[in-house]
């Protein structure tokens, strides 16, 4: 547990690092919700494992992003963002393993199901 906090805490800096530098893109518009207390990158992480995320590793940096995980399925992913102050952004699109040049260019990304986002709500507010 200690070494997957060290690597969280690394990648945290990186990011920081790549924020500072200018490597960066604005929000995303897909916002879902907010969390009504703030939490870090771990406590996160290990509320979103049970419902079947994960980390995600090869993803764009945003403004003010803590982290992101995503949720695989069929040839999609649902692709997950926490930042600063607990807001919580989200879409669904081609997995990048199944195709990088769509994943890419943002074919058919689209919003969240209200089913997945239910999940994901309960299990971040959950205590």
């Amino acid at each position: 547990m200690k070494a997957k906090y060290t690597l969280f805490k690394f990648i945290y800096l990186w990011r920081k690092i790549k924020i500072l530098l200018g490597f960066y893109e604005e929000h995303s518009p897909y916002h879902l919700f907010n969390l009504s207390m703030p939490m870090d990158e771990m406590e996160f992480y290990n509320k979103v494992i049970p419902v079947c995320y994960q980390y995600n590793y090869i993803a764009n940096q945003e403004k003010h992003q803590i982290f992101n995980v995503r949720k695989l399925y069929d040839d999609r992913q649902i692709h997950i963002r926490l930042f600063d102050g607990g807001e919580v952004r989200g879409h669904d699109e081609l997995n990048y393993e199944y195709d990088a040049i769509g994943h890419i260019k943002g074919k058919s990304m689209t919003t969240i199901n209200g089913e997945e986002i239910l999940k994901l709500s309960e299990a971040l507010f959950r205590r």
